[in-house]
């Protein structure tokens, strides 16, 4: 079973999520694009902000589209079509996937279910680390911010990391399910790298 909330387009991100909260559940991405429509933003791509599992199996997370379980969308002749992600065959549907990839130049959405799941609680962890001012390790930077966003990832997490090179300083946002942490998270303040 899927739980949708029926939304226009005009309703902001923020206040779906709000409605969302006030009824025990989530879409499953943190939108640090509170103010954009949901119209506005379902048929492009938003920065990957996904925690924890999609509530549809199979389905992809990540961006504001990958909640949009079905949608009314008029034509530029006026005509109303739905699309849902999974056709009457109970696969993927091409059709719905083409349309989250158009940018809206196949139509305007006017209706939309976005999935929902239990909220999930949250463990975030940030941590100041040094940019390595040799050039030989900025390489290993670099990897090392891969590893952390991996290491996220496989515990349904996500990582959001603003680098400062004029400052040589990273700010690291960490956001893992609160069940796949272990009780107690040391932030990393320091280098990477020992002394530079």
């Amino acid at each position: 079973i899927v739980t949708c909330i029926d939304t226009d387009p005009f309703v902001s991100l923020r206040e779906l999520q709000l409605y969302a909260h006030d009824n025990g559940v989530e879409l499953p991405f943190s939108a640090e694009i509170g103010s954009s429509t949901v119209g506005g933003t379902v048929f492009t791509t938003t920065k990957d902000s996904a925690i924890g599992k999609s509530p549809v199996p199979g389905m992809g997370i990540g961006d504001v589209g990958s909640c949009l379980f079905a949608v009314t969308v008029v034509n530029e002749y006026g005509e109303l079509t739905d699309y849902r992600v999974i056709d009457e065959m109970g696969s993927f549907s091409d059709q719905f996937q083409s349309l989250l990839d158009s940018q809206g130049t196949r139509g305007i959405a006017v209706r939309m279910l976005m999935t929902v799941r239990p909220m999930t609680p949250v463990t975030i962890t940030m941590s100041l680390l040094s940019i390595p001012a040799r050039e030989k390790w900025v390489a290993k930077f670099a990897d090392e911010l891969d590893r952390i966003q991996s290491d996220a990832a496989a515990l349904d997490g996500n990582v959001a990391a603003f680098l400062d090179y004029s400052n040589r300083l990273a700010f690291v946002e960490e956001r893992i399910p609160s069940a796949n942490t272990n009780d107690f998270v040391v932030p990393l303040l320091g280098s990477l790298f020992g002394s530079i």
